[in-house]
């Protein structure tokens, strides 16, 4: 194909195009919402109704921790454990981090990542390892 069929080819193809109609928003990817930036007077349900009318694919429950424990709260419930009880972090493929427990179980930890480490060390007392440094 030379440089005027290729040129009358795109004229051709923009004429079949209807004027002012916008072009789909390329995605890279999801994009989610913890659920503490939500408001906390709506039931969950009505939460969930927000994020999606706002344009979001997921929301995200969250891991809570201070220097003795560390709290993962999913929508069903929580679940607390002690820093003596856990052997260490794992990270999986998707999903984000687990709790290795030392009595074999692992906790998942939500809305922890790689890259929020530096907060849960500090969170911790040190007892996580913060990898920036």
């Amino acid at each position: 194909m030379d440089r005027r069929a290729f040129l009358e080819s795109v004229v051709a193809a923009a004429a079949w195009m209807p004027f002012g109609a916008p072009a789909a928003p390329a995605r890279s990817g999801r994009k989610a919402v913890l659920v503490s930036m939500l408001p906390a007077d709506l039931s969950y349900a009505e939460r969930f109704a927000l994020a999606r009318a706002s344009g979001f694919d997921a929301v995200e429950m969250q891991t809570v921790a201070d220097r003795d424990t560390v709290t993962a709260r999913t929508l069903l419930g929580s679940k607390t454990v002690s820093w003596a009880d856990i052997d260490g972090l794992r990270f999986g493929k998707r999903l984000g981090a687990y709790a290795q427990l030392k009595n074999g179980g692992e906790l998942r930890l939500p809305a922890v990542t790689f890259a929020t480490l530096p907060l849960l060390t500090e969170a911790s007392g040190g007892r996580v390892p913060n990898p920036y440094k």
